[in-house]
Protein backbone atom coordinates (compact mmCIF):
# COMPACT_ATOMS: atom_id res chain seq x y z
CA UNK A 1 0.00 0.00 0.00
CA UNK A 2 1.31 3.25 -0.76
CA UNK A 3 1.37 5.86 1.94
CA UNK A 4 0.60 9.38 -0.03
CA UNK A 5 1.06 11.96 2.83
CA UNK A 6 4.14 10.33 4.39
CA UNK A 7 5.71 10.09 0.93
CA UNK A 8 4.46 13.18 -0.22
CA UNK A 9 6.24 14.96 3.11
CA UNK A 10 9.33 13.11 2.26
CA UNK A 11 9.83 14.25 -1.33
CA UNK A 12 8.77 18.06 0.02
CA UNK A 13 11.50 17.87 2.73
CA UNK A 14 14.02 16.08 0.32
CA UNK A 15 13.37 19.03 -2.36
CA UNK A 16 13.87 21.77 0.11
CA UNK A 17 17.69 20.57 1.24
CA UNK A 18 18.31 20.02 -2.52
CA UNK A 19 17.53 24.25 -2.72
CA UNK A 20 19.08 25.54 0.78
CA UNK A 21 22.19 23.18 -0.96
CA UNK A 22 22.06 25.09 -3.99
CA UNK A 23 21.94 21.31 -6.45
CA UNK A 24 20.46 22.31 -9.77
CA UNK A 25 16.67 21.50 -10.34
CA UNK A 26 16.50 18.56 -12.53
CA UNK A 27 19.26 16.92 -10.61
CA UNK A 28 17.01 17.32 -7.45
CA UNK A 29 14.63 15.90 -9.15
CA UNK A 30 16.17 13.33 -10.46
CA UNK A 31 17.80 12.22 -7.17
CA UNK A 32 14.38 12.86 -4.87
CA UNK A 33 12.27 10.25 -7.66
CA UNK A 34 14.99 8.06 -7.15
CA UNK A 35 14.77 8.10 -3.63
CA UNK A 36 11.14 8.02 -3.51
CA UNK A 37 10.96 4.57 -5.80
CA UNK A 38 13.56 3.16 -3.27
CA UNK A 39 10.66 3.45 -0.58
CA UNK A 40 8.12 1.92 -2.95
CA UNK A 41 10.20 -0.92 -3.30
CA UNK A 42 10.87 -1.56 0.11
CA UNK A 43 7.70 -0.82 1.21
CA UNK A 44 6.33 -3.96 -1.83
CA UNK A 45 8.84 -6.57 -0.10
CA UNK A 46 7.76 -5.26 3.63
CA UNK A 47 4.33 -6.03 2.61
CA UNK A 48 5.12 -9.39 0.87
CA UNK A 49 7.01 -10.25 3.56
CA UNK A 50 4.89 -12.06 6.01
CA UNK A 51 3.94 -14.74 2.93
CA UNK A 52 7.56 -16.04 3.57
CA UNK A 53 8.44 -16.26 6.77
CA UNK A 54 5.05 -17.11 8.28
CA UNK A 55 4.35 -19.74 5.84
CA UNK A 56 7.52 -21.25 4.18
CA UNK A 57 10.62 -20.03 6.63
CA UNK A 58 9.24 -21.16 9.94
CA UNK A 59 8.87 -24.82 8.64
CA UNK A 60 5.78 -26.10 10.04
CA UNK A 61 2.51 -27.67 8.72
CA UNK A 62 -0.13 -24.73 9.41
CA UNK A 63 -3.92 -25.79 9.65
CA UNK A 64 -4.85 -23.56 7.08
CA UNK A 65 -2.84 -25.69 4.72
CA UNK A 66 -4.38 -28.77 5.81
CA UNK A 67 -7.81 -27.50 5.12
CA UNK A 68 -6.76 -26.38 1.55
CA UNK A 69 -4.80 -29.82 0.74
CA UNK A 70 -7.55 -32.01 2.31
CA UNK A 71 -8.32 -34.97 0.93
CA UNK A 72 -10.71 -38.04 1.74
CA UNK A 73 -8.59 -40.49 0.39
CA UNK A 74 -5.71 -39.52 2.86
CA UNK A 75 -5.95 -41.23 6.45
CA UNK A 76 -3.75 -39.97 8.95
CA UNK A 77 -0.30 -41.26 9.05
CA UNK A 78 2.88 -41.14 11.82
CA UNK A 79 5.82 -39.41 11.65
CA UNK A 80 8.53 -40.46 9.85
CA UNK A 81 11.17 -39.54 11.82
CA UNK A 82 11.35 -38.38 15.76
CA UNK A 83 13.12 -35.27 15.19
CA UNK A 84 11.98 -32.20 14.13
CA UNK A 85 10.14 -30.67 11.15
CA UNK A 86 13.22 -28.19 9.75
CA UNK A 87 11.53 -27.26 6.25
CA UNK A 88 7.52 -26.87 6.13
CA UNK A 89 5.23 -28.25 2.84
CA UNK A 90 4.47 -25.03 0.78
CA UNK A 91 2.87 -25.73 -2.79
CA UNK A 92 1.99 -21.72 -2.99
CA UNK A 93 4.57 -19.65 -1.15
CA UNK A 94 7.78 -19.79 -2.20
CA UNK A 95 10.79 -21.01 0.21
CA UNK A 96 14.44 -20.24 0.04
CA UNK A 97 16.44 -23.09 -1.76
CA UNK A 98 20.04 -22.23 -0.46
CA UNK A 99 21.12 -24.50 -2.52
CA UNK A 100 20.07 -22.91 -5.70
CA UNK A 101 20.05 -19.56 -4.26
CA UNK A 102 16.39 -19.00 -5.45
CA UNK A 103 13.38 -19.12 -3.95
CA UNK A 104 11.05 -22.31 -5.26
CA UNK A 105 8.03 -24.16 -4.20
CA UNK A 106 8.41 -27.07 -1.62
CA UNK A 107 5.80 -30.39 -2.10
CA UNK A 108 7.76 -32.18 0.85
CA UNK A 109 8.30 -31.76 4.70
CA UNK A 110 12.10 -31.77 5.87
CA UNK A 111 13.15 -33.83 9.02
CA UNK A 112 16.36 -33.29 10.75
CA UNK A 113 18.00 -34.21 14.50
CA UNK A 114 16.27 -36.92 16.33
CA UNK A 115 18.01 -40.13 16.30
CA UNK A 116 18.68 -40.39 12.12
CA UNK A 117 16.47 -43.05 11.49
CA UNK A 118 13.94 -42.81 9.03
CA UNK A 119 10.58 -45.10 9.68
CA UNK A 120 7.57 -45.82 7.66
CA UNK A 121 4.61 -43.55 8.15
CA UNK A 122 1.88 -46.58 7.56
CA UNK A 123 1.71 -50.05 6.62
CA UNK A 124 2.52 -50.73 3.21
CA UNK A 125 4.71 -52.31 0.43
CA UNK A 126 8.46 -50.71 -0.45
CA UNK A 127 7.12 -49.78 -4.42
CA UNK A 128 11.02 -48.63 -5.20
CA UNK A 129 14.49 -47.77 -4.33
CA UNK A 130 16.13 -45.10 -6.30
CA UNK A 131 18.99 -42.32 -6.61
CA UNK A 132 17.02 -39.38 -7.94
CA UNK A 133 19.10 -36.89 -9.88
CA UNK A 134 17.52 -34.30 -7.29
CA UNK A 135 16.58 -35.75 -4.31
CA UNK A 136 19.16 -38.31 -3.66
CA UNK A 137 18.74 -41.97 -2.39
CA UNK A 138 14.95 -42.21 -2.13
CA UNK A 139 12.94 -45.01 -0.89
CA UNK A 140 9.40 -45.17 -2.04
CA UNK A 141 6.09 -46.71 -0.53
CA UNK A 142 2.77 -47.87 -2.15
CA UNK A 143 0.03 -47.86 0.92
CA UNK A 144 -3.24 -50.07 1.24
CA UNK A 145 -5.45 -46.77 0.26
CA UNK A 146 -3.77 -46.02 -2.81
CA UNK A 147 -1.38 -43.35 -1.81
CA UNK A 148 2.33 -43.03 -1.93
CA UNK A 149 5.11 -41.78 0.42
CA UNK A 150 8.85 -40.92 -0.29
CA UNK A 151 11.76 -41.26 1.70
CA UNK A 152 14.52 -38.97 0.09
CA UNK A 153 18.15 -37.63 1.01
CA UNK A 154 18.94 -41.27 2.98
CA UNK A 155 22.41 -41.71 3.33
CA UNK A 156 21.05 -45.56 3.35
CA UNK A 157 18.50 -48.00 3.57
CA UNK A 158 17.43 -51.28 5.21
CA UNK A 159 14.80 -53.09 3.27
CA UNK A 160 14.68 -54.44 -0.19
CA UNK A 161 12.00 -53.43 -2.84
CA UNK A 162 8.81 -55.87 -1.98
CA UNK A 163 8.91 -56.11 0.86
CA UNK A 164 5.95 -55.06 3.07
CA UNK A 165 6.72 -52.72 6.10
CA UNK A 166 4.42 -51.61 9.34
CA UNK A 167 4.04 -47.91 10.30
CA UNK A 168 6.46 -47.14 12.47
CA UNK A 169 9.15 -50.04 10.88
CA UNK A 170 12.69 -48.49 9.93
CA UNK A 171 13.75 -48.37 6.32
CA UNK A 172 16.89 -46.47 6.51
CA UNK A 173 18.88 -43.15 7.80
CA UNK A 174 18.94 -39.43 7.02
CA UNK A 175 21.72 -37.95 5.00
CA UNK A 176 22.89 -35.20 2.71
CA UNK A 177 22.31 -37.17 -0.69
CA UNK A 178 19.53 -35.01 -1.85
CA UNK A 179 21.64 -32.33 -4.25
CA UNK A 180 18.64 -29.92 -4.67
CA UNK A 181 19.00 -29.11 -1.01
CA UNK A 182 22.74 -29.75 -0.57
CA UNK A 183 22.64 -26.62 1.57
CA UNK A 184 21.24 -28.36 4.65
CA UNK A 185 22.49 -30.95 6.85
CA UNK A 186 21.88 -34.62 7.32
CA UNK A 187 18.00 -34.66 7.03
CA UNK A 188 15.50 -36.58 5.52
CA UNK A 189 12.97 -35.31 2.64
CA UNK A 190 9.35 -36.69 2.77
CA UNK A 191 6.39 -36.36 0.33
CA UNK A 192 3.28 -37.97 0.01
CA UNK A 193 1.10 -38.61 -3.29
CA UNK A 194 -2.12 -38.60 -3.07
CA UNK A 195 -3.70 -39.39 -6.65
CA UNK A 196 -0.61 -38.99 -7.99
CA UNK A 197 0.13 -35.76 -6.85
CA UNK A 198 2.14 -34.38 -3.84
CA UNK A 199 0.21 -33.24 -1.34
CA UNK A 200 0.27 -32.20 2.72
CA UNK A 201 1.02 -35.21 4.23
CA UNK A 202 -1.68 -36.08 6.52
CA UNK A 203 0.18 -36.12 9.76
CA UNK A 204 -1.20 -37.04 13.15
CA UNK A 205 0.88 -34.45 14.74
CA UNK A 206 2.60 -31.73 13.38
CA UNK A 207 6.40 -32.80 14.20
CA UNK A 208 6.98 -29.70 16.75
CA UNK A 209 8.95 -30.49 19.98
Amino acid sequence: MFHYKANREKFINALGKAKKLKVPVSVALLLVCAAVSAVLIRQALTEREPVISERAEVGIVLENDISDNAHPEAEYIELPSDGVIVKGFSSDAPVWNGAYSLYETHAGVDFALGDGFVRACAKGRIESIETDERYGLTVTILHENGCRSGYASLSEVSIAPGKTVKAGEIIGKMGVSAVCESDMESHLHFFYEINGKKALPPFASNGQT
